[in-house]
């Protein structure tokens, strides 16, 4: 699989770490399978998201792909819930991906915030995480 989850309860946080090549197929699976297993799950629902990009070996996305990518998570998002999305990234590739998807999400009035970070620590520190593994 390439990606994997963690939950950190104590934080209410929801840790995906991709460690392969991001491809659509890839990504597309990877987010049924998220949603079905972990975000359609109630006791979740409050919970921030930290997707670390930093171990990306190779990105193949299309911009129209993250366009519509980003109107269907919308979708997703509840909005009585105030969470929040941060990825983490150390190319500049996979930061103009995850800002392009962030731009996108911010198209919508409903999105929850999404922000990229350049290392985790700042975006523990925006998901509001107290102490925790930084690595």
């Amino acid at each position: 699989m390439p990606a994997s989850h963690h939950i950190d309860n104590k934080n209410k946080l929801i840790i995906t770490s991709w460690h392969s090549e991001l491809t659509e197929s890839e990504l597309a699976d990877a987010l049924r399978s998220y949603q079905r297993e972990i975000k359609s799950k109630p006791e979740f629902i409050d919970y921030h998201e930290l997707v670390d990009f930093r171990e990306i070996q190779g990105i193949k996305l299309r911009a129209d792909y993250l366009r519509r990518l980003g109107k269907i998570s919308v979708k997703y998002d509840k909005s009585d819930v105030n969470n929040k999305l941060a990825f983490v990234v150390s190319s500049t590739i996979s930061y103009g991906i995850a800002r392009m998807y962030a731009i996108y999400r911010g198209l919508y009035s409903e999105s929850k915030e999404v922000r990229v970070f350049k290392n985790k620590p700042d975006a523990l520190a925006w998901l509001n995480c107290k102490k925790m593994d930084l690595s």
